[in-house]
């Protein structure tokens, strides 16, 4: 019997779940809601070349399978630090080629480009998905994969700048994808607001066109920098030991326990000082005990966790633990050295950037000289009003084979159920549920 589903999205988490779903059902049918066809990602464009993903091969194994195995970037050697880490771009050939596989192998079983979804109800044992360009019944599951696709804009930061007088056709609110959105931002003077990955990624396309950047934010801090980002099972299993023996009550009594184990382990974390230079943390990272080694681990204890994920995933998301959860890799972070120790890039508090002039002085002058202000502030999942609030939600793929039909939360869309150091990982984890819930079901059990 054909099994019907549905996919919101067509990026990468879309593309690999429609893989995955191929190969392990024995007759599916895939219904993809959204106005591009599948294989459309925005966090990893096609011509997005010089950007490298935060997360090694290592640790997605999983995903990167789902599209054929681990991409291979030509520029990386045996010797070369990007060994662990490929590019953005890199992957974003692999997501394509999967998509077009997908279409060249199913023709009759992938339906794209339905539109956005409008509603989400359900009929009995099975769904019914209405969008802008068509209706679907009786889907067994509907996959929410649209990743992170609405950019955090705080409504105070955008009062404060229109305040200061920055004209709102000065500011970008994204700065995705970067080839597009900051392919007119030349030989300028730019403020780059936010402290995370794509602040910096921001600020290296930036410096890299000629421009003179300012990365600003409210700690005037970076990321922490890995050169590599393993995984270890049997380090995953004994900090599932640890949580479980330690029960840790609420995240600042998680984030004590972690910089504690880290030590017990040998990988001892930094201590956070905003002294601590760029330059310090990249000679740090290569060594053979560095904190990077028990990242993956540690997010694979607190999954498979379930009574502790809440908690745990409070303190990984917080400062100061999310400096390394999202950390630089090295040849990120030896790209913003570079363009750091000529002048084309620094960094500041927003405070004394924006702050007001009779404290901060020269500052304001300072703000006024910029040309363009760039607003990095992260990212954040769509909500989804359109669904049925009856129908059951789950972060588990293996939904697939329940007799209710389910709403799934694909990849950053878990983020309430998963430890997320990056979207790609919570993908990875998820894959690997459906190929366990594989074994353990029979379709229409």
């Amino acid at each position: 019997m054909r099994t019907r589903v549905g996919i919101a999205g067509a990026g990468a988490a879309a593309t690999a779940i429609a893989a995955r779903l191929v190969d392990r059902l024995d007759d599916v049918a895939i219904h993809c809601f959204d106005s591009w066809r599948l294989g459309s990602s925005l966090a990893f464009s096609t011509t997005g070349v010089g950007t490298t993903c935060n997360t090694s091969t290592a640790a997605n194994s999983g995903y990167l399978s789902a599209l054929g195995g681990a991409p291979r970037d030509p520029a990386v050697t045996p010797m070369s630090p990007s060994r662990d880490f490929v590019g953005r771009d890199v992957i974003g050939h692999a997501v394509a080629a999967t998509a077009q596989r997908l279409r060249d192998r199913h023709r009759g079983e992938l339906h794209e480009a339905l539109g956005p979804v409008v509603s989400i109800r359900r009929d009995g044992r099975s769904l019914t998905v209405e969008s802008e360009g068509s209706r679907v019944d009786g889907l067994r599951a509907m996959f929410l994969c649209r990743g992170l696709t609405e950019p955090t804009v705080p409504p105070e930061l955008l009062d404060t700048l229109a305040g200061l007088g920055i004209d709102s056709d000065r500011i970008i609110p994204s700065p995705y994808p970067l080839d597009t959105r900051l392919r007119d931002v030349h030989d300028q003077r730019v403020l780059v607001i936010g402290s995370g990955l794509s602040a910096v990624e921001a600020a290296l396309a930036l410096a890299e066109c000629g421009c003179r950047v300012t990365i600003a934010s409210r700690s005037g801090r970076l990321p922490s920098v890995r050169a590599t980002l393993p995984d270890d099972p049997e380090l995953a299993r004994w900090f599932s030991s640890r949580i479980r023996a330690e029960v840790p009550c609420n995240p600042e009594h998680m984030t004590r326990l972690l910089f504690s184990w880290f030590a017990e382990l040998g990988y001892p974390l930094p201590d956070g000082a905003p002294t601590r230079s760029l330059a310090r943390e990249i000679d740090e990272c290569t060594a053979p005990r560095h904190w990077a080694v028990p990242i993956v681990p540690l997010c694979r204890a607190v999954n498979a966790l379930p009574r502790f994920r809440t908690v745990s995933r409070a303190a990984l998301e917080a400062f100061p633990f999310r400096r390394h959860t999202n950390a630089l890799n090295l040849p990120s972070a030896l790209r913003l050295n570079h363009h750091m120790m000529r002048g084309a890039i620094d960094v500041a508090r927003l405070g004394d950037v924006i702050g007001p002039s009779e404290q901060f002085g020269p500052r304001r002058t300072r703000l006024r000289d910029i040309d363009t202000t760039v607003l990095a502030c992260g990212w954040q999942t769509q909500p989804a009003p359109w669904a049925d609030a009856s129908i059951p939600t789950t972060s588990s793929v293996d939904a697939v084979w329940y007799p209710e039909p389910h709403i799934v939360r694909i990849g950053v869309e878990a983020h309430a159920d998963i430890a997320v150091p990056n979207a790609l990982f919570a993908l990875d984890q998820q894959l690997a549920d459906l190929d366990a819930g594989r074994h353990r079901n029979r379709l229409g059990a």
